[in-house]
């Protein structure tokens, strides 16, 4: 692994220019795969539950997500930045909708309420290179995500309270990519992770006063997680 991030840090350095000055800072949207953990609470009605399974943060395993970074060029070839993204999502649950044996119509059971919460941020830096429009870079990234998933059937006569799951991981990778600037400051660029690693863990607790439930995951990857950036330099 040592020998493959050499040979494209020389190939890079091989193929292009000098750095060029960058002036202001810069703000962009990106769009890539989410680097959070799935997880759903389990029943919190139940009297027995399994051990917790975590779901791997691959990014082949992930959809589709959109976040926000940016940055400044404390240098002419070195940049610093930021980033992240942020969804909630809410589904309010229903009582019992009775149906009637004698006809046939069977009832409809309760829908329990769900709400979930997801975050995610980073903090990078990147080496440009090329030209003043052409900037091949290669960084690093310090990552990090939180999930929240809870579930109630508050219709219920037993139950017991919020049935919770949460979800965070840890990592970092070194990155390759390129940017493009256009006349009047719009930036279309695109990176992937050449060397990543991600640490997830979840707990579940799925009545109120019962123990912790956890489980843990490690992933690597290699040439994953491409990302498209869009944005502009002020």
């Amino acid at each position: 692994m040592k020998k493959l991030i050499s040979a494209t840090v020389v190939i890079l350095l091989a193929s292009i220019g000098t750095a060029t000055a960058q002036s202001g800072p810069f703000l962009a949207a990106t769009v890539s795969y989410n680097s959070y953990l799935s997880v759903d609470a389990p029943n919190g009605n139940s009297l027995y539950y399994s051990g917790a399974e975590v779901a791997t943060p691959s990014w082949t395993d992930k959809t589709l997500m959109v976040g926000f970074e940016g940055g400044v060029y404390a240098s002419e070839a070195l940049r610093i930045l930021a980033g992240g993204g942020f969804n909630r999502t809410v589904a309010p649950g229903h009582d019992v909708y009775p149906g009637n044996a004698a006809a046939g119509i069977p009832s409809y059971d309760q829908t329990p309420s769900k709400a979930s919460t997801n975050y995610t941020v980073f903090l990078g830096g990147d080496f440009c290179l090329g030209s003043k429009n052409t900037k091949p870079f290669v960084g690093v990234r310090a990552r990090g995500a939180y999930g929240n998933n809870q579930m109630k059937y508050k219709y219920s006569y037993d139950s017991k309270g919020n049935s919770v799951a949460e979800t965070w991981t840890v990592g970092g990778a070194i990155v390759v990519g390129a940017d493009y600037t256009f006349q009047g400051g719009l930036i279309l660029g695109c990176q992937c992770d050449l060397f990543s690693y991600t640490y997830g863990a979840v707990r579940y607790k799925p009545q109120p006063g019962l123990a912790t439930n956890a489980a843990h995951c490690n992933n690597f990857g290699v040439f994953a997680a491409p990302t498209i950036r869009i944005g502009f330099n002020f």
